[in-house]
């Protein structure tokens, strides 16, 4: 009697050695794309860093007309504009335009996903009061007296206050020409915070919410500042 040969037993030893080199090349692969994709998101954090502090820089004359609005009597000037021709002259020389600068903040606007939400809730900070200056720079140079129409100045005050809670008092008993003794502050705060994205710091849990506060109070002033805009002449920001 001729008996069956037994199939022969596939070699354990070289299937589990098979297997192991796969699981070691997909890990490598992993970890090398991982990698890859950090060190792109790392260039692309610091080409943000280094877009939000050039538009910073670059709305240095904007801030210029912060600080002359800061020191004139919004109210008074505003009345007498348009009957004094002399004036105007004088108001036309101080709050010279400084061009559109819209083009580039909308370009900045793109660079919010790659930095911290604190860095970009004080750089909005900073663009909201130098915004609400040149808009009212713009229509002190048309003679609007009833800003207020226009402008919210409680929300406002909502983003500063979330920006700058130490501040919060000052904030709440100012009227708006006196926001621009903020922008100092602000410009070393998110500077600090541009320094901590570049090192790799991560931020705490407080700094983390306070981030998040600023951001909610900031959204509610988008609508209503793209529509005090369409509103009010000339090219404010």
């Amino acid at each position: 009697m001729v008996l069956a040969q037994a199939p022969q037993r596939p070699d354990c030893k070289s299937d589990l050695r098979t297997k192991e080199a796969e699981i070691s090349a997909l890990r490598e692969a992993v970890l090398s794309g991982r990698a890859n994709r950090q060190a792109l998101l790392d260039k692309r954090r610091l080409e943000a860093v280094e877009k939000i502090w050039a538009t910073v820089i670059a709305l240095g004359p904007a801030k210029a007309i912060s600080a002359t609005m800061s020191i004139i009597k919004y109210d008074a000037v505003a009345k007498d504009i348009l009957k004094n021709p002399k004036l105007r002259q004088i108001i036309e020389s101080v709050l010279p335009s400084t061009g559109d600068h819209s083009d580039e903040i909308a370009k900045t606007m793109k660079e919010q996903p790659f930095v911290s939400q604190l860095a970009w809730a004080y750089f909005f900070a900073y663009i909201v009061i130098i915004r609400f200056a040149c808009v009212r720079a713009e229509a002190l140079r048309a003679g609007i007296e009833e800003l207020e129409r226009y402008l919210n100045y409680e929300k406002l005050k909502e983003v500063l206050k979330a920006a700058l809670p130490h501040k919060s008092q000052f904030i709440e008993a100012s009227q708006p020409e006196a926001f621009h003794d903020l922008l100092d502050d602000l410009e070393e705060r998110l500077l600090a915070e541009l320094k901590n994205l570049l090192e790799g710091r991560d931020l705490d849990e407080a700094a983390i919410v306070q981030a998040k506060y600023i951001v909610d109070a900031s959204n509610k002033l988008a609508s209503q500042g793209t529509e005090a805009k369409m509103q009010l002449p000339g090219g404010a920001l």
